[in-house]
C-alpha cells in the first residue's frame, strides 16, 4: 500500500524541509535563525508539527447535512500554508485540504 501519492510526497517533502530549515539556528549564528535576519523579528514557531504525522480537519457547519455526520476527516500532515495553516492529504480521497488556524 502507497502511503504518500508521488507528486505530493517528492516537492512538497522537500518545500516543507526548506521550510522548517529556515527557522532552525545555523552553527555560523547559533542565536539567530534565517527567517529572522529576513523579517527583522523572531519568528513564532509554536505552530510547527511534525511531518506525516495524523491530524483531523474540521469540516464546516453549513458542510454537514446532519447530526450524525462526522465533524472532521482523519488527513495527514504534509506541508505548511503560510505563516499559520497546514496542507493535509486525505487518504481515503488522495485530495489536498489547506487548512489555516485563526
Amino acid at each position: 500500500m502507497e502511503i504518500w501519492p508521488n507528486e505530493v510526497c517528492d516537492t512538497d517533502a522537500v518545500q516543507t524541509m526548506v521550510y522548517v530549515w529556515n527557522l532552525v539556528p545555523s552553527s555560523q549564528q547559533p542565536h539567530t535563525i534565517p527567517a529572522e535576519l529576513w523579517h527583522g523579528k523572531r519568528q513564532d514557531v509554536s505552530y510547527l508539527r511534525l511531518f506525516g504525522t495524523t491530524a483531523y480537519a474540521h469540516i464546516p457547519v453549513d458542510l454537514n447535512l446532519s447530526k450524525l455526520y462526522p465533524q472532521s476527516v482523519k488527513t495527514v500532515l504534509f506541508g505548511y500554508f503560510g505563516q499559520v495553516g497546514y496542507k493535509l492529504l486525505d487518504r481515503e480521497t488522495s485530495s489536498i485540504i489547506t487548512w489555516q488556524n485563526s
